[in-house]
């Protein structure tokens, strides 16, 4: 899929199922956040301006309690 097609198809939901994220699931978003690509130059999967990586990640697990 191209770019172009991937921003045309792309939607929000809203609706969220109650199913849980498979663990596998879990660490493809992780790596697209703030993976690394390059080991040699620790290149990362999203860009930063001046190389800073500001962005902090934090999963959080349990149970909804309402």
């Amino acid at each position: 899929m191209s770019i172009e097609e991937s921003i045309l198809y792309r939607r929000s939901i809203r609706d969220y199922s109650s199913e849980p994220i498979t663990l596998m699931e879990l660490l493809m978003i992780l790596w697209a956040a703030q993976g690394i690509t390059n080991t040699q130059y620790r290149f990362r999967a999203s860009s930063s301006a001046g190389a800073t990586y500001p962005l902090e990640l934090y999963v959080v697990i349990g149970e909804k309690k309402f």
